[in-house]
């Protein structure tokens, strides 16, 4: 079945234009991905900041920025090491170290005035904010982009399947000692109930954490209030360790 908002009627005839746009690739057989092909999230929806833009809880329990247009970017692994590195073995920098170094070298390059890059650092790696212009993810900058900074490419590839980007604002259980739970939506009574129990001393966990800490800001700095939000949520400051 397709997803919907609104009933279940729309959410039968939102899974036949899905059926229908499948079928159509098939019968094309042009050997092309189905990279449009928009796979539903089905998750709780906890707030909704703006019309394309809302919290949800993602299937282990922690709250996701999800934003239609404003380009979030993933970095979690460091670039191969280039030519020089290999032959004289020059590869023992700290893979963040080498993360942060392209991403700012990426962001400072960029000749487009409009926009601007907010620099986290997180548990694994970095995420970019990117202001100023709003953009899907199949936009051709916005692919330039990811590979420019080295995107997680599974990350990249859900983005554009899903036409969503997504950021994680509260810690991962398991980073804090949290007891797992595996959630699926819409929660059967039972898993409403755990959901619960398992919620509060989540929370209270995640106090003593922080999902991200702001490295650098540049170009244009303006924040909206889904920006402004992301960073109340998931920032608490450099005295919380990252998780």
């Amino acid at each position: 079945m397709g997803s919907s908002d609104l009933s279940e009627p729309d959410a039968r005839e939102e899974a036949r234009k899905q059926i229908a746009w499948v079928q159509a690739r098939i019968d094309a057989n042009d050997g092309k991905r189905a990279e449009s092909y928009h796979v539903a999230i089905r998750e709780e929806i906890i707030k909704e900041l703006a019309p394309d833009a809302m919290v949800t809880r993602n299937r282990y329990g922690a709250e996701v920025l999800n934003c239609a247009r404003l380009v979030m970017i993933d970095v979690d692994h460091a670039p191969p090491p280039g030519l020089w590195a290999r032959l004289f073995g020059k590869g023992t920098r700290p893979a963040k170290e080498l993360m942060l170094e392209r991403i700012l070298r990426v962001a400072r390059a960029e000749r487009d005035s409009s926009l601007g890059f907010r620099i986290y650092e997180t548990h694994n790696g970095y995420r970019v904010l990117m202001t100023g212009r709003a953009m899907a993810p199949a936009e051709p900058v916005v692919k330039r982009l990811f590979d420019a900074m080295h995107c997680d490419p599974v990350y990249a590839r859900l983005c554009r399947r899903q036409d969503c980007y997504r950021a994680r604002l509260t810690p991962k259980p398991s980073r804090i000692g949290q007891r797992s739970i595996r959630l699926q939506f819409p929660y059967a009574s039972e898993m409403r109930a755990a959901l619960s129990e398992w919620h509060e001393e989540y929370t209270e966990r995640s106090r003593n954490y922080t999902v991200c800490h702001l490295i650098e800001v540049i170009g244009n700095g303006h924040m909206n209030d889904v920006v402004r939000y992301h960073d109340d949520r998931s920032c608490r400051g450099r005295d919380f360790p990252l998780a």
